[in-house]
């Protein structure tokens, strides 16, 4: 129903309202968002802006699957910034303004990384699961449990329960919010 209702937004040329608390409804159908909590307006953007530029932890949260990692910001410059989490630096996008010193909170999407030989965050394997088209993982970084959702696992390395495993993800999709 959904495709449909899109299809005749676009074909027609008209503005809809549509209020609904189901997220991938409202992305599929919507050329902007409004994210309110408790009668305030969160943020406003298009799907994409809102889904991977969150102006907040709870929208992160609301819309989509977030992980959140604790971080330490080591410096910034303009909207990048030099962190540490669990003891490895790395530079991000730092569209928060977060300033030297200060403790930070960084948002990563679980299909935003994936699990490898080598890569930026070295994590325990608490959880696997084949899914068909994916493999979920729960993963402890420290004391931070993070969800990925390592798209089309065919050839792939499967980690199991109980194995070391690192991160790998590209910190440019990787932000403080």
């Amino acid at each position: 129903m959904r495709t449909e209702i899109r299809k005749i937004q676009q074909k027609v040329g008209i503005t809809a309202i549509y209020v609904t608390h189901d997220q991938s409804e409202a992305m599929s159908i919507s050329d902007k968002i409004i994210i309110m909590s408790k009668g305030k307006v969160e943020q406003i953007g298009s799907p994409r802006e809102i889904y991977y530029h969150p102006a907040s932890k709870f929208v992160a949260d609301f819309i989509g699957e977030a992980n959140f990692l604790k971080a330490k910001v080591l410096s910034e410059e303009g909207e990048k910034a030099m962190i540490s989490v669990a003891g490895k630096e790395f530079q991000v996008n730092n569209f928060a303004g977060a300033h030297t010193g200060e403790e930070a909170t960084l948002v990563i999407r679980p299909e935003g990384a994936i699990l490898a030989e080598q890569g930026i965050l070295e994590g325990l394997v608490t959880l696997s699961t084949f899914m068909g088209s994916y493999q979920y993982y729960q993963i402890m970084v420290g004391d931070m449990e993070l969800q990925i959702t390592d798209y089309n696992p065919v050839n792939r390395r499967i980690y199991e329960v109980g194995e070391k495993a690192y991160l790998d993800f590209d910190p440019k999709g990787v932000y403080i919010l």
